[in-house]
């Protein structure tokens, strides 16, 4: 079949590889089911109440935190599903699909599942089913990081550990949702939180970098169109959504639970901004395979010159930051179109980097 599917020019009929465009079709649906309420099809809410059925029995997950099992820790039993609906979830294994990002906007962070937690320690486990977590979840309606959070800042002076608390939140907790000890809630809820691992905390998702680039060092005919000036923003980037967190052909590698940092500025003077031009070619070649690359031009001869070529086998990952091929030149003689201006920062293509996973030096 190899040799069916392969190119003419090497000996191959090239005939469509019929198992891996259903496999395409099939990640084109979970995108679908993976969509925000607001876009997503009918099909695909009947879809997540099947998920939550067919959940198995441990860890135990009660019915109202069953929210996504690609942003839980919990899985659905296969045995227990339908076929179309299991040949996704089989093909999302296949292709490593998870929710993955370098860097976490706090307010991201808050918009997560709190229960099942992806991002969380060993320690969750055993408090997802505590005594008080029923309470939390069925009269205080907490489902998200950012509605723990509110419940865990119970910082009034006059907050008290018993559960007659005079401060106005237990008062209201007492009164209008019946919860019999809200300062065991509190307490449980600081706890939990304290279970969510760096990366994935409001506190701590995105530590501070400026710049600190002096307004009279921004060339004045900066902007964003091509063969102008670009001011390059080395802050990692974070995704604008929980949908945009989705990725495909992560690596087996489990996620790291560390934010991204930037390396500390070298004391003395305030760097200089460094001119590059840069660009990227794509193209498919006679044989019909995908062809990628591009360059960094410093200057003539100058040693941080850069070239690199794409790995074939992810040429065409979406999503991803392509990995650079082990065969760097040193020379990249030919200046291209599109600028940028970066704070002495210069482009590393370092042959580990691997697919679907950030690496920096």
């Amino acid at each position: 079949m190899d040799i069916l599917n392969a190119p003419v020019a090497k000996g191959g009929k090239n005939v469509l590889h019929l198992k891996s465009r259903n496999e395409a079709i099939e990640l084109k649906w979970l995108k679908g089911l993976l969509a925000p309420i607001e876009k997503r099809p009918l099909w695909a809410f009947f879809a997540h109440a099947l998920l939550a059925k067919a959940a198995q029995n441990s860890p135990v997950v009660w019915p109202s935190t069953k929210i996504n099992p690609f942003l839980q820790t919990w899985s659905p039993s296969k045995k227990k599903l339908l076929a179309h609906l299991k040949q996704i979830i089989k093909t999302a294994k296949k292709y490593k699909v998870r929710w993955e990002a370098i860097n976490i906007k706090p307010d991201i962070t808050r918009q997560l599942p709190i229960w099942f937690h992806i991002g969380a320690s060993e320690n969750l486990k055993k408090l997802n089913n505590h005594l008080y977590a029923s309470c939390l979840r069925e009269k205080h309606n907490i489902s998200s990081v950012g509605q723990m959070e509110i419940i865990a800042n119970r910082n009034l002076p006059s907050h008290r550990q018993n559960k007659n608390c005079p401060c106005a939140d237990c008062s209201q907790d007492r009164t209008h949702i019946k919860c019999n000890k809200p300062y065991k809630c509190a307490k449980l809820a600081r706890d939990i939180l304290q279970c969510i691992l760096p990366k994935w905390h409001p506190l701590t998702s995105a530590p501070p970098y400026s710049l600190n680039i002096a307004p009279e060092q921004i060339p004045a005919d900066t902007n964003d169109e091509d063969n102008h000036l670009t001011l390059f923003d080395p802050t990692y980037p974070s995704p604008e959504s929980l949908t945009d967190g989705f990725q495909v052909f992560t690596t087996l590698d489990a996620p790291c639970n560390v934010p991204a940092r930037q390396a500390p500025k070298p004391s003395g003077e305030p760097p200089k901004l460094t001119s590059i031009i840069i660009t990227g070619t794509h193209r498919i070649d006679k044989d019909r395979y995908y062809v990628s690359g591009g360059g960094a031009w410093f200057g003539q001869d100058d040693q941080r010159n850069r070239s690199i070529k794409v790995l074939e086998y992810c040429t065409i990952s979406f999503n991803l930051t392509p990995p650079c091929d082990s065969d760097i030149q040193t020379h990249f003689d030919t200046p291209t179109q599109g600028h940028v201006t970066c704070d002495n920062y210069k482009f590393s293509t370092p042959a580990d980097v691997k697919c679907g996973k950030y690496e920096t030096t």
